[in-house]
């Protein structure tokens, strides 16, 4: 996906969480600037995809969000139960994979070329993250398809093997949507989003979807 059909998904997904009067749309700082998302990256040593740009060029984070000076308690963000931090917080949480750190330790003032960063977090740890993978230009230009998506993945795992399921995170955008179209993440009294665990469930909204994926599943249709 390019920068602006993530940032269209994006769009989309915050007019959805206001027409179901999730408090966190009101709380979303202004997003950043591309060149001041670029520099919050560079003086770090890391750098960031289109994707990374696309999401916090839409919104720096969430103003109630965990970070270091509410001791790493906040409110439930863009993702259900989850934190959705500012671009400097996802940052410092990426540079404290324990992986990252001992690579650097390795080699210092080495280019790191690849790397996670957190979309959304849990008591400062990262439980969505990006792939940030560092494209090589001359590789691209040659290249029939160039990869333009940052794959994204659900798990506090510090790192990404072949075990590990990742998908485009505009993809994955979309899903947010659908899940809160849905009533599976639901808006409660406080405006806090969650995720419905009695959804799916007999008697309960999401019945039908269940049974008819259990039906595909089973190869009835």
């Amino acid at each position: 996906m390019t920068f602006q059909e993530t940032t269209q998904a994006l769009r989309e997904y915050e007019d959805v969480l206001q027409e179901h009067g999730a408090d966190v749309v009101r709380r979303l700082h202004p997003g950043l600037t591309r060149e001041d998302a670029l520099h919050a990256a560079e003086k770090r040593g890391l750098f960031l995809t289109e994707d990374a740009l696309a999401l916090w060029m839409w919104h720096d984070g969430d103003a109630s969000a965990e970070s270091s000076t509410n001791s790493w308690c906040g409110d439930a963000g863009i993702v259900a139960s989850l934190s959705f931090p500012s671009l400097g917080d996802a940052l410092d949480i990426a540079l404290k994979n324990p992986v990252l750190k001992d690579s650097r330790k390795a080699a210092p003032g080495s280019i790191i070329d690849v790397y996670l960063l957190p979309v959304a977090t849990l008591w400062g740890e990262p439980h969505i993250s990006l792939h940030c993978t560092k494209q090589n230009p001359d590789v691209m230009e040659d290249a029939p398809m160039p990869v333009q998506d940052t794959l994204a993945f659900y798990g506090d795992a510090y790192v990404v093997d072949d075990s590990t399921h990742t998908i485009p995170f505009a993809q994955m955008v979309r899903s947010w949507t659908r899940y809160v179209q849905m009533g599976y993440w639901k808006v409660y009294p406080d405006g806090q989003l969650r995720e419905d665990q009695y959804w799916g469930l007999p008697g309960h909204s999401g019945e039908q979807e269940v049974k008819d994926l259990l039906k595909k599943l089973d190869g009835e249709e």
